[in-house]
């Protein structure tokens, strides 16, 4: 506590500089180096390993807000939706793995985290309330669900984290042979094995 409280102290002495205006220049920088880097086949910036990084779509939906211009809304809203749409995202059990092994948003590190969860949910709120597209409030109720089902401590806390560990083998608890889903799916296997990537061997759904 005294050591806040000197920082605290400090910080209070050390004032405005003078002659210091504010201005949009560094969030019109901070624009320009998410255009530079943006994938504009997949979404979401550089390359593999990808993370989710909500912080920086919800920065491009606020320079939509502030300025109307709509491309940092369409960079956000773009990157959203692949993310949705792919591995990353649980389809079946919702919430979001840590990362993308590859640029696809197709193969995740199958650990969940508490805090990507919280983030992104405000990231799919905040494009909802800017654009009223069901997908994001859907995927909002995905996270909350799982949150609330799996994460949820008995004593009413909430765990920080699932291991991405299964039976000694990571990411097993999640992934599907194509027979295995052919018996689950029938004959709409064939699409959901296209639409996920399925071709022989194992993988993520």
């Amino acid at each position: 506590m005294q050591q806040a409280a000197e920082i605290t102290d400090w910080l209070h002495k050390q004032g405005a500089p003078e002659g210091a205006e504010l201005s949009d220049a560094p969030l019109a920088e901070n624009y320009a180096t998410l255009k530079l880097t943006f994938d504009e086949r997949y979404g979401g910036f550089e390359k593999a390993p990808k993370f989710p990084t909500p912080h920086r779509l919800q920065a491009l939906m606020r320079r939509h807000a502030q300025t109307g211009d709509p491309e940092p809304l369409r960079l956000a809203e773009f990157t959203l939706e692949c993310m949705a749409a792919g591995g990353i995202h649980d389809q079946l059990g919702g919430g979001f793995h840590r990362y993308s092994t590859d640029r696809e948003w197709l193969t995740p590190h199958f650990e969940k985290m508490l805090y990507d969860q919280a983030l992104l949910l405000e990231a799919y709120l905040d494009a909802f309330q800017l654009t009223g597209n069901k997908l994001y409030s859907e995927t909002a109720h995905s996270i909350c669900g799982y949150v609330l089902r799996d994460l949820r401590d008995e004593a009413g806390g909430f765990h920080s984290a699932e291991d991405a560990d299964s039976e000694g083998e990571e990411g097993k608890f999640y992934v599907w042979t194509f027979n295995e889903l052919r018996e689950v799916l029938g004959k709409d296997a064939d699409l959901a094995g296209f639409v996920w990537g399925l071709r022989g061997g194992r993988q993520l759904l």
